[in-house]
């Protein structure tokens, strides 16, 4: 029996969530995921519940990152935006 947590898909929210993989749930060598909020125990072959491996975790995380940056560059350039609108109101 081979029990162990991962990041995993939640089937229903589309979120990454950490979830516990019990071995034998559903038969010889067949897992049930479990999420910590939740009291559904989801069969990955029907559920689609799907592990996220740790160069994925990574390459998410790198993403986050870059998304955060542009949206600062993007507030950043529409308030210089606004001002050059505002100067040239007033002129």
């Amino acid at each position: 029996m081979s029990n162990f947590s991962d990041n995993t898909f939640h089937p229903v929210t589309g979120k990454i969530e950490m979830a516990h993989w019990i071995d034998n749930h559903f038969g010889r060598h067949h897992y049930a995921v479990k999420f910590p909020n939740d009291d559904t125990y989801y069969d990955p072959f029907t559920d689609k519940c799907e592990r996220v491996g740790p160069q994925a975790m990574k390459l998410i995380s790198e993403l986050e990152v870059l998304i955060n940056e542009a949206g600062d560059a993007s507030m950043k350039l529409i308030s210089e935006l606004e001002v050059l609108v505002n100067e040239a109101g007033d002129a």
